[in-house]
């Protein structure tokens, strides 16, 4: 309001190292149960002109929970679809939540109750495997205290709808090289029903996999490359899958 005194350019910087343990369970052949626990530490900064303020996390973030259901089988031209429904609940520490539109998993803990329904097709072609999806993601709003005015402030975070697409080649029966492409759109966020202009995010990212099938285990390093200012700029990272063989059929 009023007359511009004056421009200063402010940057938000954030760093995550992350552990996601995870545990799956087929509770029938269709339906497999899954909750995960993230365990890491996340680093925040902001900073502009004559002032700077960090904040740094260890702990538990944000613990999400729900099913994954086998919906249709594929078989020759028909892909494999599963629907994913989960929950996430707010167990790690929220950063600066009322600075920003956050980006999901660019920090420890977001502070909001969530729920996600998902869409995945899987069609096959050996050796090679396409697959895409989309979803939908609600974050319920939440009251945080802010600082600077000595309030509390009911914050309602952005909707997010997200999709996906990417390929992967059967290099061998051990083997499988993927890139695979993600995208959102995250709408703007609201403070005391006041809506917060500039806070529509649209993150675009791209991940590359080796995906190594052993008896007992998979391992898939990886790594993604951000596409545009609101996307975390990189990722990289393995994922670690134990699995449980049980009679002919290995769950995961």
């Amino acid at each position: 309001m009023g007359d511009v005194i004056g421009v200063i350019e402010g940057n938000v910087k954030s760093r995550l190292l992350l552990t996601p343990v995870e545990f799956r369970y087929g509770v029938t052949e269709r339906t497999q149960a899954f909750i995960n626990v993230p365990l890491g530490w996340s680093h925040s900064e902001v900073t502009f002109t004559d002032f700077d303020e960090f904040e740094s996390e260890i702990g538990i973030g944000d613990v999400s929970a729900g099913l994954s259901m086998l919906l249709c089988e594929g078989c020759q031209y028909k892909p494999d679809v599963i629907a994913t429904l989960a929950f996430t609940a707010p167990t790690g520490d929220a950063e600066f939540p009322l600075l920003t539109n956050l980006t999901p998993n660019s920090v420890l803990g977001q502070g909001f109750w969530g729920a996600s329904a998902q869409l995945l097709f899987i069609h096959t072609y050996d050796p090679i495997v396409l697959f895409w999806g989309f979803g939908y993601s609600h974050r319920f709003e939440n009251d945080f205290y802010n600082p600077a005015l000595d309030i509390v402030q009911d914050v309602r975070p952005g909707r997010t709808a997200f999709y996906q697409c990417g390929v992967g080649f059967g290099v061998n029966e051990w083997v499988t090289l993927s890139t695979s492409f993600a995208g959102a759109y995250i709408s703007e966020l609201y403070v005391d029903d006041d809506r917060v202009e500039g806070t529509i995010r649209e993150p675009l990212r791209l991940r590359f996999a080796v995906t190594i099938n052993a008896p007992d285990k998979i391992i898939e390093p990886f790594s993604e490359i951000g596409m545009t200012d609101d996307t975390v700029d990189a990722r990289f990272g393995i994922t670690w899958t134990h699995t449980h063989r049980r009679s002919d059929y290995c769950g995961y």
